[in-house]
């Protein structure tokens, strides 16, 4: 896949493609979420990029100029009381 936002490869590596596999979630979902403009961003610690959007989060790492996935996973927003 290609990010035309990021303007680079989307490469998974074998822990997110089993995710993603394991929680029914298509790669074009995974892309759409990161070239789309409103998608939250954040860089880090680890120096990994978080993407969050539409109740997902990915976890991005960039290679050798490729935006290598680590692992996606369902958001978890608890209702305050």
């Amino acid at each position: 896949m290609f990010s035309q936002l990021l303007d680079m490869d989307i490469v998974y590596n074998v822990h997110a493609s089993n995710r993603t596999v394991e929680r029914e979630l298509l790669p074009s979902l995974v892309k759409e979420i990161i070239d789309d403009p409103s998608t939250e961003c954040e860089i880090q610690q680890n120096g990994r990029l978080k993407f969050e959007n539409k109740g997902l989060v990915i976890i991005g790492e960039v290679r050798k100029s490729r935006l290598w996935i680590v692992t996606v996973f369902p958001t978890s927003r608890k209702e305050e009381a």
